[in-house]
């Protein structure tokens, strides 16, 4: 190997690499479309606009980036090009006693050396979760990639690489490399805030694909826009939108991909939201895929409250006909599934705040029949236990195998029947 070889791409170089070139005395070669070369180090380069204007030592004029057809440098002694390779489509890149093999395709594209290094290997190494980011790169590794990598190159990352780098840019204290991160991975929730907020189903399943968040908080994306819907739920996830909004489809599509059902917006879980709303289907939902029903919030003017405080406290009195049935079927299924609250307790926070006369009778009407049926209903379910229980114990068999038993008795009863009859008839005849 020989650290003195260089790195020759057809193609113009970035003004980040200039930069660099100048910052650490590299040694350039620059051959302009004419066909003059200028060798040596950068003495002086001028940014302007798109275009850079480069002074090389040795030579008598400077040479426009734009003029350039192709360009050399030799990286450090750390860093260099194996001599071996030959090969007319990959270089070897060394760092230390590791060899990363890069397409030529890649560099000639100008992206940075550095980086063809770390996406061809340790990023894909990462990805493929053999292995934390961090502990792949090592100290020297770190120190070249997080320094010289053109910061722009986060905005080619996917949704996944921009997760693994901002773990790694995290663990190894690379602040700014871990905010340009995060500004790349808050250009997906965007994406995904705007595919929910349309109900665009084909893009949050590409977005779920890329390892998209689906309990996204939507807070910042949600800032400035001139739009009924966004100024109103600046802190709302996926699932909270679409139970506010009422939307049964977009619950349950959120619901089978493993939406989390113990969030927030505000001071509403979603089955809170749509206890208060008053949405038995929904809440039916809610239910059957986890969500607990006893899980509360401090409301400020209400106290401590849950699920089923806000079915009786987010009726208004010209409602209370229009409700009823709705906070009957709700009020079931929240004691069927382990509701824990007690009659005194939702009755003194009605009384707490104000709620008329009309409203407390609709509830101790609606608690009695609703505690009543469930009563008979775990009642039912025990002595259903018990009887399953006895059956097996007293007996050998188990009870599937009784039951089959019994079916079988009772045929062949109903087959001696039917003989006995039939004889019968002829000894008349």
């Amino acid at each position: 190997m020989n650290p003195r070889s260089n790195i020759t791409v057809n193609s113009k170089p970035s003004q980040v690499e200039l930069k660099y070139w100048y910052d650490n005395g590299t040694v350039v070669s620059f051959t302009q479309e004419d066909g003059r070369i200028h060798h040596g180090k950068i003495t002086s380069y001028q940014p302007m606009g798109t275009d850079t204007l480069i002074w090389v030592e040795g030579s008598n004029s400077a040479v426009y980036l734009r003029d350039i057809k192709t360009y050399s440098f030799t990286p450090k002694e750390s860093i260099f090009i194996d001599a071996k390779s030959d090969s007319a489509e990959k270089v070897g890149l060394v760092v230390g006693d590791k060899t990363f093999w890069v397409d030529k395709t890649i560099l000639s594209d100008r992206v940075d050396y550095f980086k063809a290094m770390f996406f061809r290997t340790h990023m894909k190494e990462a990805e493929e979760k053999r292995a934390d980011l961090s502990d792949l790169l090592s100290p020297q590794e770190a120190e070249i990639f997080f320094s010289r990598v053109d910061a722009d190159h986060c905005y080619d990352l996917t949704l996944k690489q921009a997760q693994i780098f901002l773990e790694a840019a995290t663990k190894l204290s690379a602040v700014e490399w871990a905010e340009k991160a995060q500004a790349r991975i808050d250009e997906f929730t965007a994406d995904f805030f705007w595919a929910v907020r349309n109900k665009d189903y084909k893009k949050m399943s590409d977005l779920f694909n890329q390892g998209a968040d689906i309990n996204s908080k939507f807070d910042k994306f949600a800032i400035n826009k001139m739009d009924g819907f966004v100024n109103d739920c600046p802190n709302d996830t996926p699932l909270t939108f679409a139970v506010r909004s009422e939307d049964f489809a977009l619950t349950e599509y959120l619901l089978r991909n493993r939406a989390n059902t113990e969030v927030y917006y505000k001071q509403y879980t979603p089955l809170m939201e749509a206890s208060s709303g008053h949405r038995p289907a929904l809440v039916k939902l809610l239910l059957e895929k986890g969500a607990n029903p006893n899980t509360s919030s401090d409301m400020s003017g209400f106290g401590k409250v849950s699920a089923m405080h806000m079915v009786f406290l987010s009726i208004q009195e010209w409602l209370v006909d229009e409700r009823a049935k709705s906070t009957s079927e709700i009020v079931g299924l929240l004691l069927a599934n382990g509701s824990t609250e007690t009659h005194d307790e939702i009755a003194n926070i009605l009384k707490k705040n104000k709620r008329s006369d009309q409203i407390i009778a609709l509830f101790e009407k609606i608690w009695k029949e609703q505690s009543d049926i469930h009563q008979v209903r775990k009642k039912d379910a025990v002595s259903s236990s018990s009887s399953e229980k006895l059956s097996s114990e007293g007996s050998a068999y188990p009870s599937s195998f009784i039951s089959s038993a019994e079916r079988r008795l009772s045929n062949e009863s109903l087959d001696e029947s039917k003989t006995n009859n039939s004889n019968r008839k002829r000894r008349q005849k």
